[in-house]
């Protein structure tokens, strides 16, 4: 017998499997479908692992890879998806070879997709960005330089494997019985399954296997790499999409925003305008503690009384910073996650000319500020990574060196010739503040003493003051020294939320402060800090104004609106939409509104025509979020 005859007849029996079984005794029967299920699970099983290969992108260590295998639970979330993805496709295509293809291509091209944005932006793929692969295209035309890497290639040669065999060894179609039967397992157990993908215990803890010498825990990025690719990408699904408001109607959006058209600002008064937000900066007397030494507050409040200021409301109470920051840069609420470019005020200023900056002497990673900056459309902006830690060391978050350095960016890109617009975070106040010593040089000298609440309060509060004495003397300094330069600059300062003050408010329960959210005393107690809104003598003379006295409520999506309304100057298409719907609610908050007479309403108990602006407001808001004009 030649070897053709020899092996012919069973090529002939893998090829026309598993019909061909059929004519096998039980026991053969069994041991062959056996054999033929555990081709297909070792298939998709490689599939998961090469998948898990690309998860940690190309800059981390490869010990994270195998850092994944030590828990079995991680593992186990990483390989079901595509082992169902092929179950669901073979019951559909009934073809075992087609069902593997379109399931490589699934998984290994998010997988790649994935590998790249680590490599580009180290921000991670997310289940969002599926959704505006138009945008997501655009982006990848930015002047990337993709290649192939050994993981990438070693991912393709398992998947190409793999099809390969299950083609040559293609059989006969499976049945429409059995398909529908896979099919409705991979159904039945991916519905039950599914509050285990998106549970934050699972996520946070069960899952938990970042390596402490590769990896940041603080870092969102860091987290979801440690956790593989394939389960996190599932869990981003809930946690990156946003829904439309209830009853949003995107034809009528569309109209309400088109009654506006953007204005451009005229040359003359086109003055230099420099944002910073001041790390959980509030005044405590506002909220009726008194007995706080003059020296925290003495250099902030004299700004704030010489000039042009009010009540911000904001969203966020003592975390949450980036809600305030892009509030103010956008005109929108809420606005966490971002994975596409986007409207804003920033990229409104870019329009009209203007050099558009900022800085923040912080971790590019947090809150994603490298990538959504940009989105936003900063021309540059600096951070720890690429700028700060370089050129100050261990001192860069200090406000001494931030102050200092802001003023130098802020006098290099206005001799360039450009009207500027720059942004600046600080961090410095950042809690939570010490509870066993006091700091800031109130050791010997508290600026706050008060025998009815305890030591650990009294520490608290004390460590919160001496930085905003330290912010307000070198903010001193700053505000001066930009009041004195020959060409026209205003300057913006508001507070991002109020501070942390002890676990559970311990500090403000002390002091018997009302955190009543149903009333607007504790609204305002548990929400609110201030802004205030500085222009040199020249911004003054450019634009008429004098920008002082009491500049209202309002809050952080309006506040671009209260500077432009002082200058003189209509604004975008949405800022003009946004003025109009200022006529009737001047504060926009998660809990509830503050209307034109100064009245509170919480979400659920709005008068009717309190409800119809605001859903106005949401929805032309979403509009604007997800209509990106170029």
């Amino acid at each position: 017998m030649n070897i053709k005859n020899k092996y012919s007849g069973k090529i002939e029996f893998v090829r026309n499997f598993p019909e061909s079984a059929k004519c096998l005794p039980l026991k053969k029967r069994m041991v062959a479908y056996g054999i033929y299920v555990l081709v297909l699970l070792a298939a998709t099983i490689a599939l998961g692992v090469s998948s898990m290969l690309l998860a940690y992108g190309p800059f981390y260590s490869v010990n994270i890879f195998f850092n994944y295998f030590t828990n079995a639970y991680l593992v186990l979330l990483n390989l079901l998806p595509p082992i169902a993805l092929f179950a669901l496709l073979y019951g559909i295509i009934r073809r075992a070879w087609i069902a593997y293809l379109i399931d490589s291509l699934v998984v290994i091209g998010l997988s790649t997709a994935n590998y790249f944005m680590l490599m580009f932006r180290n921000d991670p793929l997310m289940f969002s960005d599926v959704l505006y692969i138009r945008e997501a295209v655009e982006i990848s035309k930015e002047g990337y330089n993709y290649r192939l890497t050994p993981e990438i290639a070693a991912a393709v040669a398992v998947c190409a494997f793999f099809t390969l065999l299950l083609f040559v060894f293609r059989g006969r179609r499976l049945k429409a019985s059995t398909g529908i039967y896979a099919v409705a397992v991979v159904v039945l157990v991916s519905m039950m399954s599914g509050e285990i993908y998106f549970s934050d215990k699972v996520y946070d803890t069960e899952t938990d296997v970042i390596d402490e010498n590769h990896m940041n825990r603080w870092s969102p990025t860091n987290q979801y790499l440690s956790k593989g690719f394939v389960y996190p990408f599932i869990r981003s699904a809930e946690l990156s999409l946003e829904f439309p408001p209830e009853d949003y109607d995107d034809k009528q959006a569309k109209i309400l925003l088109s009654d506006y058209k953007d204005s451009k600002i005229p040359d003359d008064k086109k003055v230099n305008i420099v944002a910073v937000m001041l790390e959980a900066y509030s005044d405590l007397e506002k909220l009726g503690v008194y007995g706080i030494d003059d020296g925290a507050y003495a250099n902030y409040r004299k700004i704030r009384d010489e000039n042009l200021s009010g009540t911000l409301v904001t969203n966020i109470f003592a975390a949450g910073t980036i809600d305030s920051e892009r509030g103010f840069l956008t005109g929108f609420t809420g606005l966490e996650h971002c994975r596409r470019n986007i409207n804003s005020y920033v990229r409104y200023f870019s329009s009209q000319g203007y050099n558009t900056t900022g800085s923040h002497p912080s971790e590019d990673w947090f809150y994603n500020r490298k990538n959504v900056n940009s989105y936003i459309g900063f021309d540059e902006y600096l951070f720890k990574e690429n700028y700060y830690e370089e050129k100050f060391g261990e001192y860069m978050r200090n406000d001494n060196v931030l102050f200092d350095d802001m003023y130098d960016q802020y006098v290099e890109r206005a001799e360039s010739g450009e009207p500027v617009f720059s942004f600046h975070v600080t961090y410095q106040g950042h809690g939570p503040y010490a509870v066993s010593y006091r700091g800031w040089g109130t050791d010997e000298n508290p600026l706050y003493v008060n025998e009815y609440i305890s030591e650990e309060s009294e520490n608290i509060i004390n460590n919160y003051l001496g930085s905003l004495r330290s912010t307000g003397e070198h903010l001193g300094v700053f505000v001066e020294k930009m009041m004195a330069r020959e060409e026209p600059v205003i300057l913006v300062l508001f507070g991002d939320h109020k501070p942390w003050l002890g676990d559970s408010n311990s500090v403000y329960n002390e002091l018997g402060i009302s955190f009543d959210l149903s009333t607007k005393e504790g609204f305002l107690n548990y929400y609110s800090t201030e802004y205030v809104i500085v222009a040199n003598d020249a911004a003054k003379k450019a634009l008429g104004k004098d920008f002082s006295g009491d500049g209202g409520m309002t809050s952080p999506c309006f506040l671009m609106n209260v500077l432009f309304e002082q200058m003189g100057i209509e604004g975008s298409s949405f800022m003009k939409f946004t003025d109009n719907i200022r006529q009737t609610i001047i504060a926009v908050n998660k809990e509830g509104v503050i209307d034109a007479n100064g009245n509170f309403y919480s979400v659920e108990f709005m008068p009717e025509s309190i409800k119809k602006v605001y859903d106005e407001y949401k929805n032309v808001t979403y509009f604007e979020k997800t209509n990106f004009r170029k």
